[in-house]
């Protein structure tokens, strides 16, 4: 389960541009090219990680990270499932989401915890 700021006040949960500025940074794009229509390989994905990390990082609606990427929300939920896949069964692409998550999460717990809901999400 995700802390709620809410209820614990100081706890913050990463903010869709935080992970869209770590998912950059790691795979050395812009965030516009990021958000672009490209279908690039080197651009689909870093987008497919970033849409499912806002998903389960801020649990936001699909038709919400549709919107900020300018996309349809199942092309999100598409992302969603081929990030849970490839986590689950590509070692490379698995350590580069990590990458990601150590960017974004300071706690080793908040960051296994969050593999694990990507894992489910399989």
């Amino acid at each position: 389960m995700t802390p709620n700021p809410y209820i614990l006040p100081g706890i913050d949960l990463p903010s869709e541009e935080r992970i869209i500025a770590a998912v950059c940074r790691v795979y050395g794009i812009h965030p516009d090219q990021l958000r672009s229509k490209r279908r690039f390989r080197d651009y689909v994905e870093p987008r497919h990680i970033a849409m499912s990390l806002i998903k389960h990082c801020n649990g936001k609606s699909f038709e919400d990270i549709a919107d900020l990427f300018n996309r349809d929300h199942s092309t999100v939920l598409y992302a969603v499932r081929t990030v849970s896949s490839l986590v689950a069964n590509n070692k490379e692409f698995r350590q580069s989401v990590e990458k990601v998550i150590n960017e974004v999460l300071s706690t080793p717990e908040d960051r296994r915890r969050l593999i694990r809901k990507i894992l489910k999400q399989n």
